[in-house]
């Protein structure tokens, strides 16, 4: 995320040179900060000595399957990642997803990346280089989190991960919709307030539908998703076996 940001607010034209140089210094100041704070798990990772580095040596492609992004059985990955969908398990229908509906799902998203698409417009207006970084962000995201299996960007992203070092642990890349859905959601705030200010009379009532959206979206968040998660105990024969290995480390 910070190399992104940084790279367009360094390559866009600026008033002044100095910027530049502070916005360097302040980047490689948190870039280091960052390296000390992982230096922990990421030096041994570099010299090998890694539990962590066997494990990720151990990879294969049979994992990129297993963990491979999901698409929508009628439309498809790209589809499926543009309603923040994708999670390896959805193949398996082990669960009820949200957008068991189809054309509620496809309704409430279409409004909501309407909505993006407004927040796009008045960013890049107003503060084009801040439209470009989070745009870019989210393209990325998107692009990633389609995984290896689509056209054009899928057969790069499978070479990448399994050539280029400290990359060849990453085997989900679904997780990515997380960086989609920050660019979603930066966007979102700015379009409700361009609709906000377009319909002043209406403020209370543009205001509950936002409000309302992401839940119509995802109406399982209530209840234990649909009832499909409780709290359970443990049976008792996994209590007796822990207390056997917990005698035996001894």
């Amino acid at each position: 995320l910070g190399l992104v940001v940084g790279l367009v607010y360094l390559l866009a034209p600026l008033r002044s040179g100095a910027y530049r140089w502070r916005l360097l210094g302040y980047g490689a100041g948190a870039g280091l900060l960052a390296l000390l704070a992982n230096s922990f798990w990421l030096w041994p990772v570099v010299q090998g000595r890694s539990s962590l580095q066997r494990t990720i040596d151990a990879f294969s492609t049979k994992d990129l399957a297993a963990f491979a992004t999901t698409g929508h059985a009628q439309l498809g990955t790209p589809v499926n990642i543009a309603g923040l969908y994708g999670f390896w398990l959805e193949r398996y229908h082990s669960y009820v997803l949200p957008n068991r509906l189809l054309w509620l799902w496809l309704l409430v998203l279409l409004v909501l990346l309407a909505v993006v698409g407004i927040g796009v417009w008045t960013r890049w207006r107003a503060n084009r280089r801040q439209a470009v970084a989070v745009g870019l962000l989210g393209v990325l995201g998107f692009v990633v989190a389609c995984g290896f299996s689509v056209p054009l960007t899928g057969g790069m992203l499978r070479w990448t991960v399994l050539h280029v070092p400290l990359l060849q642990g990453f085997r989900e890349p679904e997780k990515f919709a997380g960086v989609l859905a920050l660019a979603y959601a930066y966007f979102l705030a700015y379009g409700v307030q361009w609709l906000l200010g377009r319909w002043p009379a209406q403020r209370e009532s543009i205001s509950w539908v936002a409000l309302a959206l992401p839940i119509v979206y995802v109406p399982t968040m209530f209840f234990g998703f649909a009832g499909q998660l409780r709290a359970v105990q443990y049976p008792a024969s996994w209590y007796a076996f822990n207390t056997s290995l917990q005698r035996s480390a001894h």
